[in-house]
This record gives structure tokens, sequence and C-alpha cells, in this order.
């Protein structure tokens, strides 16, 4: 009998964890259920709205010749490749980490910046991506002139993509992940199975 509530303690534990380990995560997604032209300006798609400073916020077929992909096939960018102006992302709740990848399928290099705010319109901080990439456009039209940008602030409430160099950049595979708490309940089965267990050791002595 001993063995047997040691066996059910053992599983319900492993299970414990699994529920605490998928309470918290990252969601990846590209735009690949929309199609080419589409335009996502003022549109809100898994917890992030999308505006640009001319409107021209839209999806792009990524795999047309030199645009790049990392997601097949879609992508999203400005009418100018964010050369000219600028998008924003904004969260529908306050996030910690936020990522992305821009670039393109190559035959030039790349450079973007982008600056991460809060609530209160501060500014939280700026990356540089530097200049990346070079390599000649991809037969396959795949993003190989890429940056992984991993944003890592508290409070992001938006972020704003500019001052993409030379022919500009497509962004894909758009990544939030902003840890969620425990519930209270998982706490207590977690405190009531660590209870059993050593009530179970302590029957063993």
């Amino acid at each position: 009998m001993k063995s047997v509530i040691k066996s059910v303690c053992a599983l319900l534990l492993v299970g414990c964890v699994a529920l605490a380990s998928g309470s918290a995560g990252a969601a990846v997604y590209g735009f690949d259920n929309l199609a080419a032209g589409t335009s996502i300006e003022g549109n809100t798609y898994f917890g992030v709205t999308y505006t640009s400073s001319d409107g021209s916020a839209q999806v792009f077929l990524g795999n047309r010749y030199g645009y790049g992909y990392i997601s097949p096939d879609m992508t999203i960018s400005t009418s100018g490749y964010l050369t000219g102006n600028t998008l924003t992302m904004t969260f529908a709740t306050p996030q910690n980490s936020f990522a992305f990848i821009g670039g393109d399928a190559g035959g030039d290099t790349d450079r973007f910046f982008v600056d991460a705010y809060n609530s209160a319109n501060v500014l939280l901080g700026t990356l540089d991506t530097g200049f990346f990439g070079g390599n000649p456009i991809d037969p396959n039209n795949v993003m190989v002139d890429n940056y992984l940008v991993n944003l890592n602030y508290a409070n992001m409430a938006y972020v704003v993509v500019r001052n993409a160099a030379n022919a500009g950049i497509l962004i894909d595979n758009v990544q939030q992940c902003n840890p969620v708490p425990l519930p209270p309940s998982v706490l207590l089965l977690g405190s009531g199975l660590l209870g059993l267990v050593g009530a179970g050791w302590r029957m063993r002595k």
C-alpha cells in the first residue's frame, strides 16, 4: 500500500511540475495566416497592436525575390521597409521580454534601431543592431541576413522599430514572453503533495 501511495504522489508531483512549467512561456508567431498586402495598421494580433508613422503597416510575401522570411511565407513591414518610417508594436499587457527577427534575404548589409518604452512613455533602452548580413541573396528567399532582437526590460508597454539602413528590413517570428504567476490553487496543490510525500517517507521509516 505504501508503495502505491508513493507512486501516486510521484506522478502527481510530475503533473504539478508540468502544470507549473506550462503556466509561463513564450508564444512565437508569424503572419502566415494573413494574405500578402493585408493592412495590419491598428490591428491586434496575439496581444500586440501594430501601427506605423505613415499608416502603411502591412503583410509582405516573404518568398518574393529579395524579401526573405524565417517562418514561411509572410512577414511584416511598412511601405518604406522601415527606412523612412517607423513601426510601433504596443502590448495589450506589459511585457518583461519581447523578441523578433528583422532582416531580408541578403544582397546588402542591414541595420536598424529598436526603442523600448514603458506606459509613461519613458525610454527604457535602445537597441542598435549595428551592420549585419551582406550575404548573397538566398535562392529560396530565406532570411539569411537576420538579427534576433531580444529585449528584456521590466514593464515594456511598446517598442518602436526605426531607421533601417540601406534597402530596409522585414519582421518575422514575433515572440512575447511575460511570466504568468502561478495560481494559488497550483501552489496549494504542490504544498499538499509535498506533505504527502513527507508523510509517506515517515511511514516508511
